[in-house]
């Protein structure tokens, strides 16, 4: 793939598709990203409306570029929305690489503010391993695309990377149950997506 693809100095294609590196992203455009997933994301279930039919399914997640690229300066926050939840990244966890194809963005309180609508196609695909990844239903990764989300994780990887062996049992101990938090949010996810599958079940049903 393209080196400055990694350097984030300009944007770069991979598979036929222009990346916008983070830092240059503008408001009122719509844009290809690729970043480090900063956090567990902010899952919200679809929920009755009062004058009838359903809210979609909501998650709030955040990315930025690894560290080693440009220090953390730029951080790019998105709201990606979908009819139902199992069609959402609710899954991924801080140092995750994830892309975002076809994405709006949008002014929100003076800073840029991804957007994925229900009613617009975009795509995602997130890696937590390098043989590890997943995406939105009929998204495909290309070699390109798949080799960079790879980059994304090794260059996070050298930067927070730990060599357990070498920490004290306190800082261990701490190292651990990050990890275990981890796992907990993954957890949390598919037990949140299970959830709202059985209440759509159940809601066919009564129909």
């Amino acid at each position: 793939w393209p080196g400055h693809v990694l350097d984030l100095a300009r944007p770069g294609t991979l598979d036929g598709t222009t990346y916008t590196p983070l830092a240059d992203v503008e408001v009122h455009s719509t844009v290809h990203v690729m970043g480090v997933v900063m956090d567990k994301p902010v899952v919200h279930l679809p929920r009755a409306r009062a004058h009838g039919g359903m809210t979609d399914a909501m998650v709030r997640l955040a990315i930025q570029p690894p560290k080693p690229w440009d220090g953390g300066a730029s951080l790019l926050v998105m709201n990606l929305f979908a009819r139902h939840l199992d069609r959402l990244p609710t899954h991924v966890v801080r140092g995750d690489a994830l892309l975002v194809r076809q994405l709006q963005i949008q002014a929100y309180q003076g800073k840029a503010h991804g957007v994925g609508p229900a009613f617009q196609p975009y795509a995602w695909a997130a890696c937590h391993a390098p043989h590890h990844c997943t995406a939105s239903p009929g998204t495909e990764l290309g070699a390109e695309e798949r080799a960079a989300l790879n980059a994304h994780l090794d260059a996070q990887g050298q930067a927070s990377g730990v060599d357990l062996s070498q920490l004290s049992a306190e800082a261990r101990a701490v190292v651990e149950k990050a990890q275990a938090d981890a796992e907990a949010a993954r957890k949390e996810a598919a037990d949140a997506k299970a959830t709202a599958n059985s209440e759509r079940e159940a809601r066919l049903t009564r129909q």
